[in-house]
């Protein structure tokens, strides 16, 4: 569930995530992922090459080239990660001179790693545009809410109603 689409798996562990929380990065805003064709803007606060990569070994990386994959952690997103059964949104960040499709999303320790490919450079500090692709979203969470109206009734049914 972690690897991209035919790509790199790019996995943080306790190491990055505290790697971040010392270099003063709050963890990622997603209020926005409740709201529906909207595609709000974002600053990119880290970039993530994978375990071992970048000039401190801790994978984190100043830019990404055209072709590369990479994790971009935004202050705010309008993305669902993959948790608690419902699967991560896709769609793209767009900048002023390069676009990134998001091919993952995960949260680690409250930090939302978009999984993406990008297409021109990407740079630490950049603004980008969110554009989830809503089309795919409204035929996924008709399925998630119904899982859990699922297992609602299954509890009451087999559980005699208790929690």
């Amino acid at each position: 569930a972690r690897r991209a689409a035919g790509g790199t798996a790019l996995i943080m562990a306790a190491e990055q995530t505290s790697a971040l929380s010392n270099k003063g990065i709050e963890v990622s805003i997603s209020e926005d992922k409740y709201k529906w064709n909207h595609s709000p803007r974002a600053k990119i606060v880290a970039l993530f090459a994978g375990l071992g990569k970048g000039p401190l070994q801790d994978g984190f990386v100043s830019e990404a080239v055209e072709g590369e994959t990479i994790g971009v952690i935004l202050d705010k997103t309008s993305f669902y990660a993959e948790q608690g059964g419902q699967v991560y949104d896709t769609g793209h960040l767009k900048g002023d001179n390069f676009s990134a499709e998001v091919l993952n999303v995960q949260t680690y320790g409250g930090y939302i790693l978009h999984t993406c490919h990008a297409t021109g450079k990407i740079s630490l500090d950049s603004t980008v545009e969110c554009h989830v692709d809503y089309d795919r979203r409204s035929k996924v969470a008709p399925n998630h809410t119904m899982t859990h109206v699922l297992n609602f009734a299954l509890r009451n049914v087999l559980c005699g109603g208790l929690d």
